[in-house]
């Protein structure tokens, strides 16, 4: 068989599909290229991409596809529930800092596929949360996390005349575990997780 190849593909423009060609039964053997294997009605919607009922209901009324089963517009699909559900809104935070280093948010980067001149692979933030102000400490290692901390924490509070009181980050096991915890609670400083996903 020759014809014109487009990507790869031989497309069959729809122009060119006669009025009688639709209305072929699918069985019909002639034209091996409208003719397709009997598949249910569920497996043609994920063949073409989710389509809306009407447009597979289109489809199956005009006999362009196959099915093995009779078509109904309450049939269910977990991926298009899935992608036409929606967050429900987050409320607005009461919460208000009333001054520097009341509460520092932190998250870690990395690793970087490119390591720097330096040798650095990752880094960490801290962000005050009264302020805005943002610090980032580039890392070697993720052990490192615990000498960044402290270098921020010793500045912090040398320059702001303020006691770091929480700190919150997403979890990570670096920041909440071993020797980082434990330098939390022998500094009295609380530690908040931040729910997973959830970066408002």
């Amino acid at each position: 068989m020759k014809g014109p190849v487009k990507d790869n593909l031989y497309p069959i423009p729809a122009h060119t599909l006669s009025t009688s060609l639709r209305k072929f039964s699918c069985n019909n053997t002639t034209f091996v290229a409208h003719t397709a294997k009997a598949a249910p009605c569920s497996t043609w919607h994920r063949r073409f991409g989710h389509p809306g009922s009407k447009i597979l209901q289109q489809l199956v009324t005009d006999k362009l596809i196959c099915t093995s089963d009779k078509f109904s517009s309450r049939m269910f699909c977990d991926a298009c529930q899935a992608g036409k559900s929606k967050h429900l809104p987050f409320h607005l935070s009461s919460r208000i800092s009333t001054h520097v280093l009341e509460l520092v948010h932190c998250d870690i980067w990395g690793s970087s596929p490119t390591v720097t001149t330096s040798g650095y692979r990752y880094y960490i933030i801290f962000v005050d949360d009264y302020s805005r102000y943002c610090w980032l400490y580039p890392m070697k290692r993720l052990s490192d996390s615990l000498a960044c901390f402290t270098s921020f924490k010793n500045m912090g509070e040398n320059q702001f005349n303020q006691r770091l009181q929480l700190f919150q980050c997403d979890g990570a096991k670096e920041l909440v575990e071993g020797i980082f915890c434990s330098f939390l609670d022998a500094n009295g400083i609380s530690l908040r997780v931040s729910c997973p996903h959830t970066s408002q």
